[in-house]
């Protein structure tokens, strides 16, 4: 079926429906593009849902005593978190493994998803390593990194010159 046949007047005028791609490379471009874009609606990729965790969405907040990190990790356990100090970062690991099991009369089907992820935070000043303490309730994790004494409140005027 051509566009003519889908236009009911004008029947006897020749309608190109074709793009005028005249430059080679914008040829293959396109095709690249539409490779790709198959390719991919094709794919399952994990994604932030119930059952998946790709990445955490993060909060950072700062005051003038200490730093407090929330991270959103539904479905994950406690014992599947990974927190910790590394230099002048906080990092917060985490694996996810989820099974499915579909049983019928003449078949049976398992599902097994694994997803991990790794975020660093880069922290804006010295933290006292004693007085962390980390809470994970309801799938949030919240880190409160208290400022070491002396980095809370400091500051420096610099002159310009």
């Amino acid at each position: 079926m051509t566009l003519r046949d889908l236009i009911p007047w004008k029947r006897n005028k020749d309608i190109s429906i074709e793009r005028g791609l005249g430059n080679p490379l914008q040829q293959l471009q396109w095709g690249i593009d539409r490779l790709f874009d198959d390719f991919m609606e094709n794919l399952d990729w994990p994604s932030t849902t119930e059952d998946k965790v790709l990445s955490p969405r993060i909060d950072v907040a700062e005051t003038d005593k200490e730093v407090t990190v929330t991270a959103e990790m539904p479905g994950l356990d406690e014992k599947d978190i990974d927190v910790s100090l590394e230099r002048d970062s906080l990092v917060i690991r985490g694996n996810k493994e989820s099974k499915k099991e579909d049983k019928g009369k003449s078949y049976f089907r398992t599902e097994r998803a694994y997803s991990s992820f790794y975020r660093t935070i880069p922290l804006p000043c010295e933290i006292d390593d004693n007085q962390i303490k980390a809470t994970y309730e309801k799938g949030l994790l919240t880190v409160h990194l208290p400022k070491a004494p002396d980095a809370a409140g400091f500051r420096k005027q610099i002159e310009i010159h």
